[in-house]
C-alpha cells in the first residue's frame, strides 16, 4: 500500500512524491555521495602521484644539470622514477575506467557536479605519466646516462682488501707510465671503501691511466662513488711519474677526500656528502682493469705498463695488518696476470707469475671469463626461454669440465699435486649438478637447486690449492 505526499516545490509548483520517485531520489543521493567521495579520492591520490613523479623528474634533471656532483642515475633513483611513472599509469587507467562508470551511473547529476572534478584529476595523472614517458624515451641525455646496475667481471681487481670499519684510508704511489706502443687500453689505481649491506655503498679516489685509439696517452686524478654510478669525476690532469698521495676521511656529513700531488705541490680537498648512515666495512688498495660499462662480460684491454707500488698504506690512522687472505690477483683482459707481493714496510707491488703459477692462472682465467659471460647473458634469467637457459648452462658446464681437465693434465709442484684431484672433482660435481638442474627445469628452490648452490659456494679445496702456489683466494 503506497503513500502519496504532496508538497510545493519552487515557484509554487506542486510535486507529488511517490515511493518510486522517493527511491529514485535516494539512489541519486547515494550515487551523488559516492561521486563526491570518488572525486575527492581521485584528486588526492592524483596530487600525491604528481608530486612523486615530479620529484623523480627533478632528480633526473639534476643529474643532467650538475654531472660533477651527481652524474647519471643510481639504480635506486632510476627505480624511483620508473615506479612512480608506473603507478601513475596504472592509477590513470583505473581512474579513467571508474570515471566512465560514474558517467553512466550519475548521468546528469554526476556530469554537472562530480564527474568534471574526477575527470580533471584523472587527466592530470595521465599528463604526468605522459610527460615522464616523453622525457625518458626522447631525451637523449637520459638514455646516455650510465646506470649503477648490471653485471661485470670480478677478475679485474688486484691488490689488497681489509675487512674492518673504515673511518679513514690512505696510500701513496707514483703514477705508472704507459708504453707508447700500447694499444687502446685503460687502467686505474685507487683506494676505496665500501659497505657489505645492500644496496652496496662505495667511494674511491685515485688515478686513471689511459691510451686512446689515436695513441694519445693521458693521466687523470679522479673520484667516484655509488651516487655517480661509478662514473669517474675529474679532479685534475696529471703526468706519468707524479708522486701522489690520496686520503679518504669519513665525517658525520659524508667523506672528505684529498688528492695531493707532491711533484707539482698541488693539493685538492673534496667534500662529498655521501654514505651518511652506512657502515663502510671494507677498505681497498687496488690496481684495476675496469669494464667498459657497468654491465659487460669483459674488461677493457689493459695497457702495457709496469703496475704501481702502493706505499704508506694506512687504515684508521695505522698500518693495516694484511696477509695472503686479504690479497687479490689482477687477471686483466686477454690473460695478463699481476700478483700482489707480500706487505713489507707498509707497501706492496705486483709481480708477473711464471711456471706452475702462470699455468694455473691461465686455466682459472679461462674459466672465470666463461663464468662472467654466463652471468652477463643470464642477468635477465626470468625472461629467458628454456632453450636459451639450456644453451648458457651448457656453456658454463663445459667450462667446469675444461678447468678440471686442465688441472689433471698439468704439471704441478709436489705441494700442489695432492689438491689437484679434489679441485678437479669439485668442478666435475658442479657440472653434474648443472645437468640435473637443467633436467628438472631450472628450479630456484628444492634439493637439486640447493645442492648446486652448496657445491658452488664450497670452494675450500680451491683455496687450499691456490695457497700452495702462494696465490690468494679467488676474487
Amino acid at each position: 500500500m503506497g503513500v502519496t505526499l504532496n508538497f510545493m516545490a519552487g515557484h509554487g509548483t506542486e510535486t507529488t512524491l511517490t515511493p518510486e520517485t522517493e527511491d529514485s531520489h535516494m539512489r541519486l543521493a547515494k550515487v551523488g555521495r559516492s561521486g563526491r567521495l570518488f572525486s575527492f579520492a581521485i584528486g588526492s591520490i592524483s596530487l600525491v602521484l604528481i608530486g612523486i613523479s615530479t620529484a623523480g623528474l627533478i632528480r633526473l634533471r639534476s643529474a643532467l644539470t650538475y654531472p660533477e656532483y651527481s652524474y647519471g642515475l643510481s639504480s635506486r633513483a632510476s627505480s624511483f622514477i620508473n615506479r612512480s611513472l608506473l603507478a601513475s599509469s596504472l592509477f590513470g587507467l583505473i581512474a579513467w575506467g571508474l570515471s566512465g562508470w560514474i558517467r553512466k551511473r550519475e548521468r546528469r547529476t554526476a556530469q554537472s557536479k562530480f564527474l568534471p572534478k574526477a575527470t580533471l584529476a584523472t587527466i592530470l595523472s595521465c599528463v604526468t605519466l605522459a610527460s615522464g614517458i616523453v622525457v625518458i624515451n626522447i631525451w637523449p641525455e637520459y638514455r646516455g646516462l650510465p646506470k649503477a646496475t648490471g653485471v661485470a667481471p670480478n677478475m679485474g681487481f688486484g691488490g689488497y682488501r681489509v675487512f674492518e670499519n673504515v673511518n679513514s684510508i690512505s696510500a701513496r704511489w707514483k703514477v705508472p707510465e704507459i708504453s707508447s706502443g700500447s694499444p687502446n687500453s685503460f687502467a686505474s689505481t685507487w683506494i676505496g671503501a665500501q659497505s657489505k649491506n645492500s644496496p652496496v655503498q662505495f667511494i674511491q679516489i685515485g688515478t686513471i691511466e689511459n691510451i686512446d685509439s689515436s695513441g694519445a696517452i693521458y693521466y687523470e686524478a679522479f673520484w667516484a662513488d655509488t651516487a655517480t654510478s661509478y662514473h669517474p669525476v675529474n679532479i685534475m690532469m696529471i703526468e706519468a711519474g707524479d708522486s701522489i698521495f690520496v686520503r679518504m676521511v669519513r665525517f658525520n656529513s659524508g667523506w672528505m677526500l684529498t688528492f695531493q700531488n707532491f711533484t707539482t705541490g698541488i693539493s685538492v680537498p673534496i667534500q662529498v656528502p655521501f654514505g651518511v648512515g652506512s657502515d663502510f666495512s671494507q677498505g681497498e688498495w687496488i690496481q684495476e682493469d675496469p669494464p667498459p660499462s657497468t654491465s659487460s662480460p669483459t674488461d677493457e684491454p689493459y695497457p702495457v705498463m709496469v703496475p704501481p707500488t702502493f706505499q704508506q698504506l694506512s687504515i684508521n690512522g695505522s698500518p693495516p695488518r694484511l696477509n695472503l687472505q686479504n690479497a687479490q690477483v689482477l687477471e686483466a683482459y686477454g690473460g695478463q696476470f699481476f700478483v700482489p707481493t707480500s706487505i713489507h714496510n707498509d707497501a706492496f707491488g705486483f709481480i708477473l707469475p711464471t711456471g706452475a703459477v702462470l699455468e694455473y692462472l691461465r686455466l682459472s682465467w679461462t674459466f672465470n671469463s666463461a663464468q662472467a659471460r654466463y652471468l652477463y647473458e643470464t642477468q635477465s634469467w626470468n625472461s629467458l626461454s628454456f632453450s636459451t637457459r639450456s644453451r648458457e648452462v651448457n656453456i658454463l658446464k663445459d667450462a667446469y669440465l675444461q678447468f678440471a681437465s686442465g688441472l689433471m693434465k698439468g704439471v704441478w709442484p709436489k705441494a700442489t699435486e695432492q689438491h689437484i684431484a679434489p679441485t678437479a672433482q669439485r668442478s666435475i660435481t658442479i657440472s653434474k649438478d648443472l645437468t640435473a638442474w637443467e633436467k628438472s627445469g631450472f628450479p630456484t628452490s628444492g634439493s637439486i637447486y640447493l645442492k648446486l648452490k652448496s657445491d658452488q659456494d664450497n670452494n675450500f679445496v680451491t683455496i687450499e690449492l691456490r695457497a700452495t702456489l702462494d696465490l690468494p683466494p679467488p676474487n
